[in-house]
This record gives C-alpha cells, sequence and structure tokens, in this order.
C-alpha cells in the first residue's frame, strides 16, 4: 500500500496525459471528454503537490473559456475537491498549503453558474485561513 508507485501506473498516468494534450490541441475541443480524463489524472494522482499542478492546468484552460463550455458538473467536483484539500491542510495546521488549495476552489466557484450555493461558507473559510497564515507569522 505504501510502496512506490507502480510502473503500471506511472504508464496510466502518462497516457492520461498524452490523451488530454490530443483533446487540448484539436481544432475542436471536446471539454467534457477533456473534464472526464482530468478528473481521473486527478484521482489517480501520486500526492496532493501533482493533483495541485493539475488543478493549476485546468484553471489557465478555463482562463480562455465561456463559462459554459467546461461542464458545470467537472466545475463543481473539482471545486469541491480543491476546497477539502484546503480543509485537510488546515486540520493539519499547514495554513499557508490550506490557503493555497482553499484561493483554488474560489477560482473555481467564480466559473460555477450556482456559486451562491458555496460562496459565503467558503469565503468565510478561507478568510479564516488568511487570518491563522496572519496569526501564525506575527507570533514568529
Amino acid at each position: 500500500c505504501l510502496q512506490p508507485r507502480s510502473r503500471n501506473s506511472r504508464v496510466a498516468v502518462e497516457a492520461l496525459k498524452m490523451c488530454l494534450r490530443q483533446h487540448l490541441q484539436s481544432p475542436t475541443i471536446d471539454y467534457v471528454e477533456s473534464s472526464r480524463v482530468i478528473r481521473k489524472l486527478i484521482t489517480i494522482s501520486a500526492d496532493k503537490e501533482e493533483a495541485y499542478a493539475l488543478f493549476e492546468e485546468v484553471s489557465k484552460i478555463l482562463q480562455g473559456l465561456q463559462n459554459e463550455e467546461y461542464p458545470s458538473q467537472e466545475l463543481q467536483w473539482l471545486l469541491i475537491e480543491a476546497w477539502n484539500s484546503g480543509v485537510y491542510f488546515y486540520r493539519l495546521l499547514n495554513y499557508e498549503t490550506s490557503e493555497k488549495w482553499m484561493a483554488m476552489a474560489l477560482r473555481f466557484l467564480k466559473r460555477l453558474p450556482d456559486k451562491n450555493i458555496y460562496d459565503e461558507e467558503m469565503n468565510a473559510g478561507y478568510s479564516l485561513a488568511l487570518s491563522k497564515i496572519r496569526d501564525t507569522s506575527i507570533q514568529i
């Protein structure tokens, strides 16, 4: 269980990355299929750092899109995954990493059509993480 990533999983990651590149280089990009590939890549990431790099890649992809182009259900999944990672690091008292993940979640929130569901609670949580960072830096 705690063994290094197997050769098969490394091959799977590389195959999915190649598949994603092909989708994104297509003249007409299928964002539904691309989002599925991205979700699989995030799910099988070796660690949170590798997953975060994928979240950043998705964030860059979204910058050039209209709100409706990327599947809203996948945006919601990305938002929840990023937010939960932020909460995970917050509970570990790793406030700076927590803030980074929460900020990523807020980027996805801006793109979500029904953002009002999460807006108030997420912004309050993000503010709390920022205040913990300030409090920690003052104590040092």
